[in-house]
């Protein structure tokens, strides 16, 4: 019974960071709509991309580790060294 339980909560969990992920996409859609893309700088734009993509690489990592039930680190070692190179910062020490 122990594991029906379990398997209850990660289910609610997962069903809740679906709900975020989606919460956050809309966000980031209506908070676009209104943004003439062409009066922002290419910095100011990847900045905020970075930010969206952070927020999105988090509750895309929680939901992998809660589906599987361990830490899902893949997704957020990913994101770093992208973010890295998008700086312009190198990942092998140099």
């Amino acid at each position: 019974m122990g594991e029906d339980v379990n398997k209850q909560r990660r289910k609610d969990t997962i069903d809740k960071i679906e709900g975020q992920i989606d919460r956050v996409e809309e966000i980031i859609g209506k908070l676009l709509e209104d943004i003439d893309m062409e009066m922002i700088t290419p910095l100011d734009k990847l900045n905020v991309a970075i930010k969206f993509m952070a927020q999105h690489a988090r509750l895309i990592s929680l939901k992998n580790s809660v589906e599987i039930d361990e830490p899902a680190n893949r997704e957020v070692t990913l994101f770093t060294v992208l973010q890295k190179h998008l700086r312009g910062e190198t990942t092998d020490g140099t």
